[in-house]
């Protein structure tokens, strides 16, 4: 009988509406169903949340931390909370998912001679807040087994900016089956905008606000949802009421988003940077067509322009709000965008990603 592997997975956290908690929990998901592997989940911290994500029964997950700490102050718990976990359940590859993960999830694998595969899920540019952000990355592409980029563009940022000892690929996130499932039908009279994610700094839902002051003002009969929670709501309410916009609307975190995209006439993405956003895909899947800035990483790859969605030049207020407009105005455009969308997404194909995968687990 086959010898099944014994892989874990570290991140922040399963719980809340990050995009890596949800590409993680999908991907462990899959990689379960092959049988071919024992699957756990070490997660950094516990959040309170309700919108957690669904794993198989047979995926344990542990948790280093109760509450979220500085990785400063915590580095010698999680190192020693590694060895005790890898040592313990005889690991065999440990795939850090997340760049902040990656520095204790090395050590810990040098010391336990286990193998170590660092999954970045933003992009070599980006700047999330982690002091060290920038030096953990180039530790990564020195001193792991592999290192996994979500896009071709950032697997060139980390060439072009550091020295990449490690094996390098780019594998894209996994959409879940029930994407696919029931896709629903295009509602081409809705008059409602849609947006994504957690509330950050990444997002630019400050400029955000400004490009929707601008569209709903002359489209009073159109509204504009943002879905997601995080740090920066307060700041966002505030800005919303100072302006005085009445049909912006922040809606919090639902379970259930997937259904939420077919009510709505199109999204728009206005991110600094990205990973591998998700949010296009899962709108595409549903046949509902995007506008997004043309921000590192990800939309380029994702968004055929003009055939499923604009992409606009990035942080260009102007070209975004024409293009929120040229959508508003032509019915006939976003029908066939939502056409195009659901040939489009068939290229996104989830055997290929798992193959991908197991290349690396199987070694």
């Amino acid at each position: 009988m086959r010898h099944k592997k014994n892989i874990s997975f570290l991140l922040g956290s399963i719980n809340g509406m990050g995009g890596t908690g949800r590409a993680v929990s999908i991907l462990t998901n899959e990689l379960a169903e092959t049988l071919r592997y024992n699957i756990r989940i070490v997660c950094y911290y516990q959040i309170d949340r309700t919108c957690g994500y669904q794993l198989r029964n047979h995926i344990d997950v542990e948790i280093i931390l109760p509450k979220l700490m500085s990785m400063r102050k915590a580095f010698p718990r999680v190192v020693y909370y590694l060895v005790k976990h890898i040592l313990k359940y005889k690991v065999d590859i440990l795939v850090a998912s997340g760049s902040l993960y990656f520095p204790a999830a090395i050590i810990a694998s040098k010391l336990t001679g286990c193998k170590i595969i660092c999954s970045d899920h933003s992009n070599y540019l980006s700047v999330t807040g982690f002091k060290y952000e920038r030096q953990a990355r180039n530790f990564a592409a020195k001193y792991c087994d592999v290192l996994i980029t979500l896009t071709n563009r950032d697997k060139e940022n980390y060439l072009k900016n550091t020295r990449v000892i490690a094996k390098i690929d780019s594998i894209p996130n996994i959409m879940e089956d029930r994407l696919f499932i029931d896709r629903g039908t295009y509602k081409c009279n809705s008059k409602k905008i849609i947006s994504v994610g957690r509330l950050t700094y990444a997002k630019n839902y400050e400029l955000l606000i400004d490009i929707a002051d601008l569209v709903l003002k002359k489209h009073s009969d159109w509204s504009w949802d943002i879905y997601g929670n995080g740090e920066l709501q307060s700041k966002l309410e505030n800005k919303i009421k100072d302006l005085n916009i009445e049909r912006l609307n922040l809606m919090g975190a639902v379970s259930n988003i997937y259904d939420v995209y077919q009510d709505y006439a199109f999204l728009v993405l206005t991110s600094r940077y990205e990973g591998y956003p998700m949010v296009l895909l899962e709108s595409i899947a549903k046949k509902v067509p995007v506008v997004s800035f043309d921000c590192p990483t990800g939309p380029s790859e994702i968004i055929d322009h003009a055939q499923t969605g604009l992409l606009i030049k990035e942080n260009d207020i102007t070209a975004m709000v024409e293009a929120i407009d040229h959508m508003i105005l032509n019915d006939s455009k976003r029908i066939k965008m939502s056409n195009a969308c659901e040939l489009a997404i068939k290229k996104f194909s989830k055997s290929e990603i798992i193959e991908k995968w197991n290349s690396y687990l199987d070694k």
